[in-house]
């Protein structure tokens, strides 16, 4: 039972370990250059034994078996004519390795102009595959005439003054075409190349993240003949150096019937502007300078009233604040103010209490000063007078005993005799 990842073994091969989500069928590998390369039975199922040519790997592929032909690097091949490569096995895959130089690469051969890879089987996607226009007025590189084809990094290559007349051509039986990454490398001072895609009755082709560059006489992209249908160009850039406008860029040459068609994203390298269009608006550039002013204007306003908003929020915040701040500084101030009045009447108080007390104090010192004053000076006095009169009389007592005294002395000398 086979899943994701699974061994495979083709007889006559290798056995190989691959992803069936890429490679549900068969794996063949094509390389000219190999020298084993052979368009033998037994080969084509080994890189070492490749195949020679791709259309002989495509007669080897089974139809709606998923089958992919790997083409090596370096593979080269030379068409000379209609029949060179047919894709006319429905469901495969034809995938190039490779890049740059190294790519596989188709040579469209000077000696045929119908010489082209036609693809009339549905389902087929080829991929990053170059093609070289060896012949001037080469009809076109590629023809399309079956459904569901997927072209995907493939260059278109004009070599000097040899250029093909289409690059890719379509029929009505084109329906559900995708043209992802296409490269159209023409020859900008060339006279022959008159259409890069030319799209016939299509119904629903995505073109996109492709470049055309060259000088296309008739349209880069054109819808040509038929009424085309649901035609998307997206992401492409377009280089035509016939022109100095718009107008080659993708058109519309049905006639009668309009093909219903948008173009977006596209980018024309001349002019130098982006352009959009589509059935029901012209191709033109995509005009940003009424945008840009709305833009502006709009960025502007929107600044102003985030301002305005920042300035007013502020403001009532600031106003808020510097009125709290007022009210908590009165508040602060006529608390302060309060208490230092308080202190200031109580030390007052405390003050003149202290001084009433204190003169208080003093006076009571003084007179109790005055009265010990007073008492001491009439008791010194007293005390003065008494010791006073004390000592007058003892000095007088004594004065008195020593006159009486001395009296006595002087009487006794005055009775010794003389001798």
């Amino acid at each position: 039972m086979r899943n994701a990842i699974f061994s495979n073994y083709q007889p006559g091969g290798m056995f190989s370990v691959i992803d069936v989500n890429k490679h549900p069928g068969n794996v063949w590998f094509v390389d000219s250059g190999h020298s084993s390369a052979s368009n033998s039975d037994g080969y084509g199922q080994n890189p070492d034994a490749p195949f020679a040519t791709i259309d002989y790997a495509i007669g080897k592929c089974t139809a709606n078996n998923g089958d992919v032909v790997y083409v090596m690097p370096g593979h080269t091949e030379t068409l000379t004519g209609a029949a060179g490569i047919v894709l006319d096995v429905v469901g495969i895959s034809i995938i190039g390795l490779g890049i740059g130089s190294d790519r596989p690469t188709i040579t469209f051969s000077s000696s045929d102009n119908g010489a082209n890879i036609p693809i009339s089987a549905a389902n087929i996607h080829i991929e990053n595959i170059l093609c070289v226009c060896n012949d001037d007025g080469l009809t076109a590189f590629i023809t399309v005439s079956a459904a569901d084809v997927t072209l995907k990094n493939i260059e278109l290559r004009d070599s000097t003054d040899k250029e093909a007349v289409v690059g890719i051509l379509t029929t009505a039986a084109a329906d559900r075409l995708t043209v992802d990454g296409l490269y159209y490398n023409g020859y900008t001072s060339g006279d022959v190349c008159t259409i890069g895609i030319k799209l016939i009755g299509v119904d629903s082709a995505n073109i996109v993240n492709s470049r055309f560059i060259g000088l296309f006489s008739t349209a880069s992209i054109d819808m040509a003949t038929t009424q085309c249908t649901k035609i998307n160009v997206q992401n492409c850039v377009f280089l035509n150096t016939g022109t100095a406008d718009l107008s080659k860029n993708v058109v519309d040459d049905v006639g009668g019937a309009t093909s219903i068609w948008g173009v977006s994203n596209c980018f024309d390298i001349v002019v130098g502007i982006n352009f959009s269009g589509s059935d029901t608006l012209a191709v033109a550039g995509d005009d940003v300078s009424s945008i840009i002013p709305t833009v502006n204007s709009y960025m502007i306003v929107q600044t102003t009233l985030d301002r305005s908003h920042m300035l007013v929020q502020a403001t009532a915040e600031q106003s808020y604040t510097l009125i709290q701040g007022t009210a908590d500084r009165s508040h602060m101030l006529i608390q302060a103010a309060a208490d230092q009045s308080y202190t200031l009447v109580q030390s007052a108080l405390n003050r003149s209490h202290m001084l009433v007390q204190a003169g208080l104090d003093q006076s009571y010192m003084k007179v109790e000063a005055d009265a010990n004053m007073s008492y001491m000076l009439v008791q010194a006095a007293a005390q003065i007078a008494a010791d006073t009169s004390y000592m007058l009389v003892q000095s007088a007592l004594d004065r008195s005993y020593t006159l009486v005294q001395a009296d006595i002395i002087k009487s006794m000398i005055l009775l010794l005799p003389s001798t």
